[in-house]
């Protein structure tokens, strides 16, 4: 069901869709100046201009009356943006804008939506047009951008209703896969129900010169990226949860997290974004200048278009009533009886109506709306320590304040006398194979010294060239079992030991007996096992979009980065990054193998089949068998049927049934029956009667089952006959599934 289509879609960097979403402020160091205003926080100018820009867009009910707003200050990868909410008794409606008035973000929920399950009537194709007709009407400056619809999901049958589409930005006919859109719109009212998109505007995608092509990125990527080898477990049971077997299984996976080469050039890269240093200037505060945007769109509004609700300038006066940033920053800063971390500047700011009580409760005992902001202060340097802070941004008190503490602070601030290291990490090494030894002599042999960690530094030493390092108290120590010398991290032992005294500290030991280890010599080669991984995996070209940050004094300065793209051969989108290794199948973290269906969307030995419109309906909410055909006469297995059943989540004493390579009538009508309810009802003997003309095959603990079934409409036969030892077909269980939902059997 792959479209291309052009779309019109707008946003700012990086959304964030959920009230509770992490936004930032300049990076301001805490000099004198630091203080100083800058336009990163609104106003309600800015909030009128910014209203009467997206309240056209979408449709408010005018009963929706509350109004309420956020603001986000701009972070690391993101530009300030608003959020805006419509609600009243019956639901709410919410839209995210950026600074120029833009939805990236749209979100509408009805209270009093009935919680049904209900199958979908008409096609993902059908309500397609809907969902375009929405982002051109809500984002109409997207126009020229080519959005690609790459696939359909359908949400829960039980309570979502919604089809969601889902877009990838093309450009030069080549993938942008971190821009993304997604519209969803509910089959039953065939209205969007929401709308979010994370699209980059104002980037260059420059155009492929010298493309190196997917062949040669491969050579070049296995020069440089590894595979490692190494066991997992899988562990199986029976019916009973009685352990059955262990089994080690060898994979392999990329040793570099991130690896690609430029479509240009063929240069490798190995990390994303790219640093750069630079030393902090108390008079350097940036930030986005919004009082031309706020004058233009003032401007606009006084020449007609939307005037706002009487809760919308309600809304005006009470921005107009808060505190600022800076006046809550002072509130912080000059509480002399707060911890404040040494050279400390406000990294991270919002401004919110509180989700949560902090005050007593109101006369009529309810929580008093009330709008904070919320800080971040942070530290330069390598421990990147930090405080929290909440103040009230009625009237400038502190709500609450949390500071973070690092361990050379004990040692400092409360003169504790720093340890002096007596041991070396080969002697810590070998203190805790010792003590393994000492414990466990038999497991000991069959495990290796992995790797260290660190922790609980005293102090910080510093180097020649102006760095700094830490001095460490103790370290963790793991040492892994192998087998034929490949590591199976499943087994092993994590020994603590204190560098000053040579003690234990800690001590944990993991390990699985019985199991059965394939051998690494029916293994395929680590490049074998590469090529693999890239000829199944979504591997590319694409254009990426990536940061060059400005370090200041060890730290990220949230305003000073530049967005740029390049065209990459890589693993832009893998389905795993798993390799079985002895046969170089791609699979999960489970062990299954990874398949691709290759279902299009439509099967083509279901047209004109007497249950054909039964069975689209289930196949447009996901269900159906891999491949081109649905085989709609085939007996339905045991497994399937299950299944069927359990998507609709009835589940029942169906142990048996699972292990049946065909199905009875009968069967698949006791498993229902017993899960509504009515299974003793239906035991009863000589109180049902039944008219089939079959009636002489039914036995007599089946027939009660059969009148229930028929009193429902559950099942029906061929119009005298019930046939209930005839085998179920896939079309017969799935209109089966169709008769539970639509009489309403099911919650």
């Amino acid at each position: 069901m792959k479209k291309t289509l052009s779309l019109i879609i707008a946003i700012c960097l990086i959304i964030s869709l959920t009230a509770q979403t992490v936004f930032a402020a300049i990076a301001v160091p805490m000099a004198e100046d630091a203080l100083e205003k800058t336009l990163d926080e609104p106003t309600p100018e800015m909030m009128e201009a910014m209203i009467k820009k997206v309240r056209p867009l979408i449709t408010v009910p005018e009963e929706y009356k509350n109004f309420s707003w956020d603001f986000r200050s701009g972070y690391k990868t993101s530009e300030p943006s608003w959020y805006f909410s419509w609600s009243g008794d019956k639901g709410e409606i919410s839209a995210e804008c950026d600074t120029e008035g833009r939805i990236f973000g749209y979100y509408t929920y009805d209270y009093q939506s009935e919680r049904k399950t209900v199958l979908p009537n008409v096609s993902p194709d059908e309500l397609l047009p809907v969902a375009l007709d929405f982002v051109n009407k809500t984002a109409p400056h997207l126009s020229k951008l080519d959005l690609r619809l790459e696939g359909t999901s359908t949400g829960s049958i039980f309570y979502g209703h919604t089809y969601t589409y889902n877009f990838t930005r093309y450009e030069n006919d080549i993938p942008v896969p971190q821009n993304n859109m997604s519209v969803s719109v509910n089959y039953i009212t065939k209205e969007v129900t929401s709308f979010s998109s994370n699209i980059s505007l104002g980037l260059d995608f420059a155009n492929i010169n010298s493309d190196i092509g997917a062949g040669k990125a491969k050579e070049v990527l296995s020069e440089v990226q590894e595979m490692s080898l190494s066991y997992r477990l899988k562990t199986e049971y029976d019916d009973d949860g009685n352990l059955i077997s262990q089994k080690a299984y060898l994979v392999y996976t990329p040793t570099l997290s991130y690896v690609s080469v430029d479509a240009n050039s063929g240069k490798v890269y190995n990390e994303r974004n790219t640093w750069e240093e630079y030393r902090f200037n108390s008079s350097a505060t940036g930030g986005i200048m919004m009082d031309s945007v706020a004058k233009e769109e003032a401007a606009d509004s006084e020449n007609g278009g939307y005037q706002l609700t009487e809760e919308e300038l309600e809304q005006l006066a009470v921005l107009e009533s808060l505190i600022s940033k800076d006046e809550a920053v002072k509130t912080v800063l000059e509480d002399k009886d707060l911890y404040i971390p040494e050279n400390a500047y406000i990294e991270n700011a919002r401004l919110s109506k509180t989700r949560y009580d902090v005050r007593p409760l109101g006369e009529n005992g309810e929580k008093e709306e009330k709008y904070t902001w919320n800080l971040y202060f942070l530290t330069p340097g390598e421990s990147y320590l930090g405080a929290n802070a909440v103040v009230d941004a009625h009237n400038g008190k502190l709500i609450s304040y949390n500071a973070e503490l690092p361990y050379v602070y004990h040692y400092t601030e409360f003169d504790i006398e720093i340890p002096e290291i007596r041991i070396s990490k080969d002697e810590a090494v070998g203190i805790a194979s010792e003590f393994i030894k000492r414990h466990e002599p038999e497991k000991a042999e069959s495990v290796v010294f992995s790797s260290e960690g660190t922790y609980a530094p005293m102090k910080y030493v510093e180097n020649a060239d102006g760095s700094t390092t830490p001095i460490y108290r103790a370290s963790r120590l793991s040492f892994v079992r192998q087998n034929e010398g490949v590591d199976f991290t499943y087994n092993s032992f994590r020994v603590g030991v204190d560098y000053a005294t040579g003690k234990i500290t800690s001590y944990n030991l993991t390990w699985f007996d019985d199991v059965e280890f394939e051998s690494p010599k029916d293994a395929i080669s680590a490049k074998d096992a590469l090529m693999a991984l890239y000829e199944n995996n979504g591997f590319g070209i694409n254009y990426e979009i990536n940061r060059n940050y400005t370090y200041i004094d060890g730290v990220v300065n949230s305003t000073s980065y530049e967005t740029y793209t390049r065209a990459v051969y890589s693993l832009y989108a893998p389905e795993s990054s798993v390799v079985r290794a002895v046969d170089g199948k791609l699979i999960d973290y489970s062990g299954e193998e990874i398949t691709s269906d290759g279902f299009t969307g439509e099967y083509n030995d279901i047209s004109g089949h007497w249950a054909e419109d039964t069975i689209n309906r289930f196949v447009w909410t996901g269900y159906g068998p891999e491949g081109d055909k649905f085989n709609p006469n085939e007996n339905i297995t045991g497994k399937d049927f299950v299944s069927l059943c359990e998507t609709l989540r009835i589940y029942g004493d169906s142990e048996e049934i699972m292990k049946a390579e065909s199905l009875l009538r009968m069967d698949a009508v006791r498993l229902i029956i017993d899960y509504l309810g009515y299974g003793k009802i239906a035991a009863l003997k000589n109180v049902f009667i039944t008219d089939f003309a079959d009636n002489s095959d039914f036995s007599d603990s089946d027939i009660g089952y059969a009148a229930i079934a028929r009193g429902f409409g559950l099942i029906e036969g061929d119009g005298e006959n019930f046939r209930p030892y005839d085998v179920l077909t896939r079309a017969e269980a799935v209109t089966i599934a169709e008769n539970v939902i639509e009489l309403g059997l099911i919650d």
